[in-house]
């Protein structure tokens, strides 16, 4: 892992200037993309153990394998560009392996863990991105396999903020009971991660990933800001507000454009 004060500059760098457009482009002495070398870096990994990995995944399927199966079978089911690079297998073996890391007691797979493994699985080779997602979880966002409690307080904040940021439009979804857990589970719990395309929501993990994973209220706060005039414009239900139909750019909302 590189120096403290090196990943702090490069964390500064990230969110000032972004990665190129090329950075999801393979770099053969690195193993992996550009965009993986620096996930890497901001998770403080260094050289990861391919024998370990290895060893995890030959132990098979986990306790928990049938429910991996069936959500890695829809994880970004109708998007080439990710299915062409990370195959179901890719992903089961992946959470499988995780799974038997935690000791393979059942329950260790939280629903949609899948979701949060696809960019990994998508930007780095598979040991690479093991030890990349098990560091996430571990340090990044250690109260999302504890029922969801992280993701349902970022829920509860991005309620809060929504009432400042456009009190009209936190007032409509009110009047119709529609709660944020309800409309905004999937993003927040996701960390964006769901909203397509995926060349956008790995953009907004750079800088999530420098910044913390709060920042995945913020993004989901700005993209209802900037769909307000549309959902206003309809009867608010939650299937308008999970699909929004302005995309926002990943850059725009990344440098708060």
């Amino acid at each position: 892992s590189l120096p403290a004060h090196r990943v702090s500059l490069l964390r500064a760098l990230v969110l000032s200037s972004g990665l190129p457009a090329s950075a999801n482009a393979p770099i053969p002495p690195l193993r992996c993309s550009l965009r993986g070398a620096v996930w890497k870096a901001l998770l403080n990994l260094g050289p990861v153990s391919a024998s370990e990995y290895l060893s995890l995944s030959k132990a098979g399927p986990s306790a928990d394998d049938a429910k991996i199966l069936e959500d890695a079978l829809r994880t970004f089911k109708t998007h080439p560009e990710f299915t062409s690079v990370v195959p179901v297998a890719r992903i089961v073996r992946l959470l499988n392996a995780y799974v038997h890391d935690r000791g393979n007691t059942r329950g260790t797979y939280v629903q949609s863990m899948s979701v949060l493994a696809a960019p990994f699985l998508w930007v780095l080779p598979d040991p690479d991105a093991f030890f990349a997602f098990r560091a996430f979880l571990a340090t990044r966002i250690p109260t999302y396999i504890r029922h969801y409690a992280g993701a349902l307080r970022g829920c509860s904040l991005l309620s809060e903020a929504l009432e400042t940021a456009a009190p009209d439009l936190h007032a409509a979804l009110a009047s119709h009971h529609l709660l944020p857990q309800v409309y905004a589970f999937s993003s927040i719990s996701s960390l964006n991660a769901c909203v397509p395309p995926l060349s956008d929501s790995v953009a907004l993990w750079d800088v999530l990933l420098a910044a913390g994973a709060h920042v995945a209220v913020v993004f989901t706060l700005a993209r209802l800001v900037l769909d307000k005039d549309r959902i206003l414009g309809e009867a608010p239900r939650a299937s308008a507000l999970c699909a929004p139909g302005r995309r926002a750019s990943a850059r725009g909302l990344g440098q708060g454009g």
